[in-house]
């Protein structure tokens, strides 16, 4: 199955072999160097931060950054407020 870098693993899954020592060709896919043993390239859960961390604290302006956080993290909708625009006219 292929995933992007930092998603989460299939359920049961051990091993990655990164796209740069595999070949594609339709639905087979073949290593072109040794296999890396299960747990590389495969960081744990909790690793970046534990439960109660704050990641992104109140007010803070949106990124796509801070948006893929908020996706590593777990959250795949968070509350946010976009700023009131105001013009005054005298």
């Amino acid at each position: 199955m292929r995933i992007s870098t930092g998603a989460a693993l299939p359920e049961g899954a051990t091993t990655v072999l990164v796209q740069e020592e595999a070949v594609v060709t339709g639905d087979e896919v073949t290593a072109i160097a040794a296999l890396p043993p299960p747990g590389r390239f495969v960081r744990p859960r909790g690793f970046d931060f534990e439960a109660g961390d704050i990641l992104i604290p109140q007010g803070t302006r949106m990124t796509a950054a801070r948006i893929a956080l908020t996706l590593a993290a777990g959250h795949g909708k968070v509350l946010a407020a976009r700023p009131a625009r105001v013009a005054v006219i005298e």
